[in-house]
């Protein structure tokens, strides 16, 4: 994840510069820097404290965006893997109970079709003895399986990782990160990378 910081200044507050509010006029800094404005009475206190919140929001928005191939993980627990079923199914533990898990985000080939044996040994290897789960927007499938995005225990979706490295297609109904799993999936296509293309 990029973290990007703005400093936000006005070289000109052009009519604000003027703006009369209870009968005090703003006061400003030379060179019109919003942060440095200092407030001559509570509104223009109460206005900067406002502002100032508005652009953490912002900041904090911009910061949590994602880059193609990391996904953003909410709320998650921790999954002790017990077998791997193939590469988008696996028996899991969470909390001592016994769950058959399909990955949210990806459809991996089926046994008997090209690329099985691959996506089925990656997702394997990506797993390892623990994973971390997120919840999508369905619980289930129609299968009964429990619906969850995979991590790795240092964070890496398992779900993006199988399509950038075109072990996976991507799931397209519905999901949180639908629209990115698309577009890994679209730039895996276009470089003809891994097994499947």
């Amino acid at each position: 994840m990029k973290l990007y910081i703005w400093s936000i200044t006005f070289p000109s507050l052009g009519p604000l510069r003027d703006f009369q509010r209870g009968g005090n006029q703003w006061s400003r800094s030379s060179h019109g820097s919003l942060a440095s404005a200092q407030p001559e009475s509570v509104s223009d206190l109460i206005f900067h404290l406002l502002a100032t919140l508005i652009v953490s929001l912002f900041i904090a928005c911009a910061a949590s965006t994602t880059d193609s191939g990391v996904l953003d993980p909410g709320p998650i627990k921790e999954a002790q893997v017990v077998r791997v079923i193939d590469g988008d199914t696996l028996d899991v533990l969470i909390s001592g109970t016994k769950h058959r898990v399909r990955l949210f985000g990806v459809n991996t080939p089926e046994r008997g079709e090209r690329c099985y044996e691959a996506a089925t040994e990656r997702t394997r290897h990506l797993s390892g003895d623990m994973v971390r789960v997120e919840s999508g927007p369905r619980s289930e499938d129609r299968y009964g399986r429990s619906l969850f995005y995979l991590y790795t225990r240092s964070g890496e979706s398992i779900d993006a990782t199988l399509i950038q490295e075109g072990l996976a297609t991507a799931w397209t109904r519905d999901g949180q990160y639908r629209d990115l799993l698309v577009n890994l999936e679209q730039e895996a296509r276009r470089q003809g990378t891994g097994c499947l293309w």
